[in-house]
């Protein structure tokens, strides 16, 4: 019995002893990082043609949309959308090369708690398999 008590009592020594951040389940994000909302590949056609990526919700705030694998010499037009019944224009971003917008408040597109959000994209010269990352 003596032998039991002595083995949990140094059991929890030893737990207390071992640093919390061990037990800890990871970052913790919210407001003040950049939680992903969307990361996935689309082909960008040249004028007229749009692509359209799925719609994602943002808890309101700033986002930022990040374009990769842009060819040299061509320019990928992206406009912002808001997808409510009014489908209204956020901003308009140009992306030449691998580029990360600035923060784009989103608060006056919330509609209830979250701001529908999409991108339609255009090559300005040539056709563009890219990499489009929104961070909210």
């Amino acid at each position: 019995m003596i032998k039991k008590i002595k083995t949990i009592i140094f059991a929890l020594t030893v737990m207390l002893l071992i640093p919390t951040s061990t037990f800890a389940s990871g970052p913790q994000l919210g407001p003040g990082e950049w939680d992903t909302i969307l990361i996935s590949d689309y082909t960008v056609y040249d004028y007229p043609a749009v692509t359209k990526t799925r719609t994602v919700l943002s808890g309101g705030g700033n986002v930022r949309v990040c374009l990769s694998g842009v060819n040299s010499g061509n320019k990928i037009i992206a406009e912002l959308r808001s997808d409510d019944i009014l489908d209204r224009t956020v901003t308009y971003i140009t992306f030449t090369g691998n580029y990360c917008s600035s923060s784009i408040n989103v608060d006056n597109y919330k509609d209830g708690s979250y701001a529908e959000l999409y991108l339609n994209m255009q090559g300005q010269y040539s056709s563009d398999k890219v990499t489009v990352r929104i961070d909210d």
